[in-house]
């Protein structure tokens, strides 16, 4: 039977009131053919989080109408196991001191910062480095991620999303530190050769996306345009705890603010739309954003480092690189889909920025 994550948002929730809606949950739960699995509280940012076995979306919103009235804001299905990567546990936690009539009540939160981490994929690695040694930096890449994992409190989680590794953290600090000690672990050279990108973000499981931790991972992409070999970067929702330990002004890392974040996301929303348009160039750029040439220089350069023709060649080739893993499209099609006027053309740079063909990387 489908799994559903739903979410309540409650202006003054507390755990004692979920506890006892969850309780009126299960009682009628068989009647709307559900198993309600457990919850997550976060009286702090006054949301609520369900687990539910159900038939559809609908037996969801039913059983809760009919239990306390308490309708969902948002219900997504989900994959249990991706679940419990993410969150620790797809139950109640164990160990709960029971309440009067035996309430379970327990404050746990599922707002979670993720640790994204990306390298380049191995075929194309092979092609520059040979087999040998794309073998053996894969392996130190894994045995430095798991050693880590074991030193600090997280979970390697299970996902469907086109980077490496994500790790799931409850505590901002862990994650942050984690994140430098990763990037610590390998020689310069080695960051290079990889071309390495970690970033950092926070979020809750559940919002507008359709996805499980769906507006997070995509801020944990995007901010890997703004990370390089030696420099991880870093959602604006961690920044004042940077901020708060001088310690960090010596780390390797790129603090977005709020408004930088927001341009961030401007940038690469403008090029997404424009994927398939082959004329979309600088001055095309430039008016959409509201910038002149010189100012959406400025503002490309300082987020990425990269000129804007640059980032936007980038851009559709990695999406590029995306569609040719999937194997759904001829290298013609994806040609025209990320917007290059020609199959030719579209090969010839995709082989200058990763040294191999796409019918060779296929």
């Amino acid at each position: 039977m489908p799994v559903f994550m739903d979410l309540h948002y409650v202006p003054g929730i507390s755990a004692q009131g979920v506890a006892e809606a969850h309780r009126q949950d299960v009682l009628i739960q068989k009647d709307f053919n559900c198993t309600c699995l457990t919850y997550w509280i976060d009286e702090a940012r006054n949301s609520a989080f369900c687990l539910i076995e159900a038939p559809d979306e609908n037996a969801v919103r039913e059983l809760h109408n009919k239990a306390h009235g308490l309708t969902p804001h948002q219900i997504i299905q989900v994959n249990h196991t991706i679940v419990e990567s993410f969150l620790g546990r797809i139950y109640d936690p164990q160990n709960l001191d029971l309440r009067d009539g035996n309430l379970k009540v327990f404050n746990d939160p599922a707002f979670r910062i993720l640790v994204l981490i990306n390298y380049l994929n191995p075929i194309i690695l092979q092609k520059r480095i040979g087999p040998k040694a794309v073998i053996d930096w894969c392996r130190v890449y894994n045995i430095n991620v798991e050693h880590l994992s074991s030193e600090f409190d997280c979970e390697i989680t299970e996902h469907h999303e086109p980077v490496n590794t994500i790790l799931s953290f409850t505590s901002s600090s862990e994650a942050v530190k984690y994140a430098i000690a990763l990037l610590n672990s390998f020689s310069n050279e080695q960051r290079e050769i990889m071309n390495l990108q970690i970033s950092v973000t926070a979020g809750e499981p559940v919002a507008k996306s359709t996805r499980l931790f769906g507006e997070t991972l995509d801020l944990g992409r995007m901010l890997l345009y703004v990370s390089k070999p030696d420099l991880i970067g870093v959602t604006s929702t961690l920044k004042d705890l940077l901020l708060q330990n001088p310690e960090n002004d010596k780390l390797s890392i790129f603090k977005l603010s709020a408004s930088e974040e927001k341009i961030l996301k401007q940038l690469l929303g403008i090029i997404e739309l424009n994927m398939d348009n082959e004329n979309f160039g600088i001055n095309e750029f430039s008016a959409e954003i509201g910038l002149s040439r010189s100012g959406l220089n400025r503002a490309v350069q300082f987020l990425t480092g990269r000129t804007p023709n640059i980032l936007v060649k980038e851009y559709r080739l990695n999406k590029a690189l995306d569609l040719l893993l999937q194997r759904n499209l001829t290298v013609s099609e994806i040609a025209f889909t990320t917007g290059f006027r020609s199959p030719s053309y579209f090969s010839k740079c995709f082989k200058g920025h990763f040294d191999i063909s796409p019918s060779a990387f296929l």
